[in-house]
Formats: structure tokens, C-alpha cells, sequence
């Protein structure tokens, strides 16, 4: 037996929603949303299967995003293959990367234990999050120096009122020559909570000093290292030390 995972053509898609269609009888909205999907997300070159000898029995359609689809055929459940459609996507944003943080909605409730399997942390009930992780060599002998950051529900700005983070990281870092500081792994920041990202705060220090305290989206964030992903998620990789003069552009 061979497995494969890649892009499925019109005719596999049309194979797909044939078997689609015969575990849901009578088709109802179920079916309905998911051949809209397919079509969907085929356009989009979204639309990725798993192959056993040929046959596609599980499909991926818009990645892992909380109006993606992962279903695998009845009679082929169990045997890791929607564990696998999940880990290619995974591998293949880590390796081009172009997204930092997974937002996912799970659809049935029965499916948690199977996104908890995959490293996902749940939040809100029904939607999951994961961080993908990256770590960065630091140069040796380099100073180190105490990071601190912190992020906030954008209220603290307005009101200055003193409440918890929702997130804190201490991550190692060291100064580079010329002043900058390169941290030992990237800070991601999650918004999840809040539902929008725009209402995200954060606090940057170093060294004892704040750099920064403001909103994930603002120029004085931009300026000090705050990055944007292909998707709209916000990395820290860095920090300017001084800020940058111009703000770099969006990713």
C-alpha cells in the first residue's frame, strides 16, 4: 500500500464528493457546505488530499483556519491519516514561514481529543490554537540581557488599570553589535480571546527598560520589531535597540 498527500485535480474532487455524498444520506446541509468548500478552496489551490493506491480517502480543504475542512473517509478513520493530512500543512508552513500561529475552530465537539492530540490548546469552548515555534542560534560570547514581554486587552491603555497578562515570555536573548537584541525564540502573540488583533496590547522590556507599550498594530510596535505573518498573526523575533526611524513594511 502507497500514501501520498498532494493537491487533488477536478476528477479526484468529483471522487471525494462522491463518497461524501453516500456516508450523509440524505444529503443535507452538511454536504451542501462542504461540496461549496471543495470548489472553493480547489480555486484557491486550497484543496489538498491523502492518497491510499490512488484513491483519495481524506482531504484538507483551506488549510488549518477556522473555515478549513478536514474529514476522512468512514472506513479509513483510525489509521492516522488525518494526523498526517495535518502534520504536511504544519511542515509546510514551518518550512516557507508563512504563518506563525494556527486558529482553528473544532467542528464536531467530538473532534477536541484529536486537536489536543496535535498540539492544540483550546480556548473559547470550540476553537483551538498552536504556536509554531522557532528557535534562532545566538552568537556565543554575546552579552545576555533579561527580555520581558507581556500582552494586554488594549482597555489598560485607555484606563491604566493594572490587570494580568494574557500572555508572558521571558525567551533567552543576547545584544548584538550594534545594539539590537536577538531573541533565543520567536514571541507569537495571541489575540484569540479578544476576536480582534487590533485590540491586543503589548509590553516590551529589556534590560530593565520598557521599549515598548503599545498596541501589536501600532508604528512604535512595527518600529521596535513586531512583525506581521501572511496571515495576520504578529512575531517577535528581535528588537530594535534604537527603533527603527522608518517602519518596516507589512509581510
Amino acid at each position: 500500500m502507497s500514501l501520498e498527500i498532494r493537491p487533488l485535480s477536478e476528477r479526484e474532487r468529483l471522487l471525494v464528493l462522491d463518497w461524501l455524498e453516500r456516508e450523509e444520506a440524505p444529503p443535507g446541509r452538511e454536504f451542501a457546505a462542504q461540496k461549496d468548500a471543495l470548489a472553493r478552496e480547489q480555486d484557491a489551490g486550497e484543496l489538498w488530499g491523502l492518497f491510499e493506491d490512488a484513491d483519495p480517502v481524506a482531504f484538507l480543504a483551506g488549510g488549518l483556519r477556522k473555515d478549513g475542512v478536514l474529514q476522512v473517509r468512514a472506513d479509513r478513520r483510525r489509521r492516522g491519516y488525518g494526523r498526517r493530512l495535518v502534520r504536511h500543512q504544519i511542515d509546510a508552513l514551518r518550512a516557507d514561514d508563512s504563518c506563525c500561529l494556527l486558529d482553528i475552530l473544532c467542528e464536531p465537539a467530538d473532534s477536541i481529543p484529536f486537536w489536543r492530540k496535535m498540539g492544540f490548546t483550546l480556548y473559547g469552548g470550540s476553537c483551538a490554537f498552536k504556536r509554531l515555534e522557532r528557535r534562532f542560534e545566538v552568537p556565543r560570547g554575546a552579552e545576555a540581557i533579561a527580555v520581558r514581554i507581556r500582552s494586554f486587552p488594549d482597555f489598560v491603555l485607555r484606563t491604566g488599570e493594572l490587570v494580568d497578562p494574557l500572555d508572558e515570555f521571558r525567551p533567552d536573548a543576547v545584544i548584538l553589535p550594534g545594539g539590537n537584541i536577538q531573541l533565543a525564540e520567536r514571541v507569537i502573540f495571541f489575540a484569540g480571546p479578544l476576536n480582534r488583533r487590533y485590540d491586543l496590547v503589548v509590553k516590551i522590556e529589556a534590560g530593565g527598560r520598557e521599549r515598548v507599550f503599545d498596541r501589536v498594530t501600532s508604528d512604535a510596535a512595527y518600529a521596535v520589531g513586531v512583525s506581521e505573518d501572511g496571515q495576520a498573526n504578529h512575531f517577535l523575533d528581535r528588537i530594535n535597540d534604537p527603533p527603527l526611524a522608518e517602519i518596516p513594511s507589512r509581510r
